[in-house]
């Protein structure tokens, strides 16, 4: 059987066979066998390596188009068409035309702190610090905004971008409490700090999902003198709670 060649010059398909004067088929390089055969090649269509050409063509486009979002991800697709997201499903895209870019919507961390002192409402100057943990939000419009800002960053230059957003609220809050209720209800003054940053972070895509108050301190000494106060207090209770036990028993 005559195997089917390409000739690499012309990009033409032909095959070897005995000449028989099939005129338009039978190329002029001719060649003499050993039994004094006359041989020419037949050129075949070029529309045969077209096809394969389109073929590979069209399958390179459609695993350049195929985009996978993992569950921790959000696709987003830019260009032609409207801007749209896949997260956790596959998809397609126009190579060439609409291009992908990447969210990272894991849950992160971040430590806030202020760098200076901050005065209370009663006018005692504190520093605070704080564990804060954030995520790119999950709806149209969260991601929307987040792809204005964080495209193909990672968490920890998110977390860098937000530093003076979280400072200034954690500042902003200290200013509004004494510091008596801020060190012994701690809780309290989070929550305040977590619902006065989260419209300033949704603005960006991002959402608040703890903020908790790690320590205060101060220079003169005033959250200490509050803890011998406290414990003083403790001491005075219980020793008035024993006498009334005592005076209980004897009647």
């Amino acid at each position: 059987m005559n195997s089917i060649n390409l000739d690499i010059n012309t990009g033409l398909f032909f095959e070897k066979r005995p000449s028989f004067g099939i005129l338009g088929f039978i190329n002029n390089r001719g060649e003499t066998s050993e039994k004094g055969e006359k041989y020419g090649y037949i050129i075949y269509p070029r529309l045969v390596d077209n096809r394969y050409h389109c073929c590979c063509h069209y399958c390179g486009l459609l695993v350049k188009g195929y985009v996978n979002a993992k569950p921790n991800e959000v696709v987003v697709i830019t260009g032609l068409r409207k801007q749209r997201h896949l997260r956790g499903k596959a998809g397609f895209m126009i190579p060439f035309v609409e291009q992908r870019s990447y969210l990272d919507i894991e849950q992160f961390s971040t430590d806030v702190r202020t760098s200076e002192a901050v005065p209370t409402l009663d006018f005692i100057n504190v520093r605070a610090d704080a564990a804060v943990k954030l995520k790119i939000g999950t709806t149209d419009e969260m991601i929307a905004r987040a792809a204005e800002n964080f495209l193909n960053w990672n968490t920890t230059d998110i977390s860098n971008s937000v530093q003076d957003v979280l400072e200034g609220n954690l500042r902003e809050v200290i200013g509004q409490m004494e510091l008596r209720k801020m060190v012994n209800d701690r809780q309290e003054f989070a929550s305040k700090v977590q619902d006065n940053v989260a419209p300033d972070l949704a603005k960006m895509g991002l959402e608040v999902i703890a903020f908790t108050v790690q320590s205060f301190s101060d220079e003169g000494g005033v959250i200490d003198n509050l803890g011998i106060e406290n414990v003083e207090t403790i001491k005075k209770d219980a020793l008035i709670a024993k006498a009334k036990q005592n005076a209980s028993a004897k009647k």
